[in-house]
């Protein structure tokens, strides 16, 4: 069986997404009710340190990389090769990528790797807490990125509040300077940050403008995307910090701005749609 991932570099973007697609679909292929799959990755955890290795390669490809590691940590025997190995000590290099694609989709595999597989991470934590969490507060929750920050606190409390993770819990909470470093990300001020942000970003003359529409419904014409909408709002420049502050405390993780086309996604009940002018 040969390893369709190795030819990666050579391929075009729709190629690889293609070979991304067929690598996921075999990792569920079931022969004789087991998964030949686990079997073979099991036998050739080589294959793992180069899907790993591939978030060192450059755009497109380090994310196609990724993208196939996460189908291979779906298996237990993959997922501890990963926790034992030097690989998880990169993945704090790789997160602070300057290349943000890059640096998220690594967070992703992160996660995966400490949330999926319970008592091999219980396992993980126990045998390694004193370097992985110097690790995690210096280079994650205390990192100069807000995103990486918030981003990292929420793993943290996937990790702490996992009932088989109990016992790392109480260790973690009973330092001083673990909660103080949590106390700290407690006080940001958020707001400074948005303002930060937008005034760097944005043009002065931007708007944002969404609506939020139920189908079927006739109360107004939205003349974003031309449907019937139940409410509208448009957001300007002074506005702007004050909303992704509310907006990304109340839990929203992350949002993709396209300066192009309005684009639509359709929900069982609600019509969510935005636009970005510069």
């Amino acid at each position: 069986m040969s390893d369709p991932s190795k030819s990666f570099p050579e391929k075009e973007k729709i190629a690889r997404q293609d070979a991304t697609h067929v690598i996921a679909n075999l990792q569920r292929q079931r022969i004789n009710s087991q998964i030949i799959a686990s079997q073979y990755l099991e036998k050739n955890l080589d294959l793992v340190d180069m899907l790993i290795n591939g978030y060192e390669q450059d755009g497109d490809i380090a994310l196609t990389y990724g993208a196939v590691a996460r189908e291979c940590i779906r298996h237990q025997c993959v997922a501890r090769h990963v926790l034992g190995s030097d690989h998880m000590k990169k993945f704090f290099d790789y997160i602070q990528l300057p290349n943000f694609e890059i640096a998220s989709d690594a967070l992703s595999t992160f996660k995966e790797l400490l949330t999926r597989h319970k008592s091999t991470v219980s396992e993980f934590l126990s045998k390694n807490y004193d370097w992985f969490f110097e690790e995690y507060n210096t280079r994650l929750l205390e990192s100069n990125s807000y995103f990486t920050r918030r981003l990292a606190i929420k793993l943290l409390a996937d990790m702490l509040l996992d009932r088989s993770n109990s016992a790392t819990m109480v260790r973690y909470v009973s330092s001083v300077s673990n909660m103080v470093i949590l106390m700290n990300l407690l006080r940001e001020n958020t707001i400074a940050y948005w303002r930060k942000f937008v005034a760097e970003y944005y043009s002065p003359r931007a708007k944002e403008r969404r609506c939020l529409s139920l189908y079927n419904n006739d109360a107004w014409q939205c003349d974003i995307c031309g449907s019937k909408s139940g409410r509208g709002f448009e957001a300007t420049f002074e506005v702007l910090p004050r909303l992704n502050d509310i907006k990304f405390g109340s839990g929203v993780i992350d949002e993709l701005l396209f300066l192009e086309l309005p684009r639509e996604q359709r929900f069982p009940y609600v019509k969510i749609f935005g636009k970005q002018r510069g």
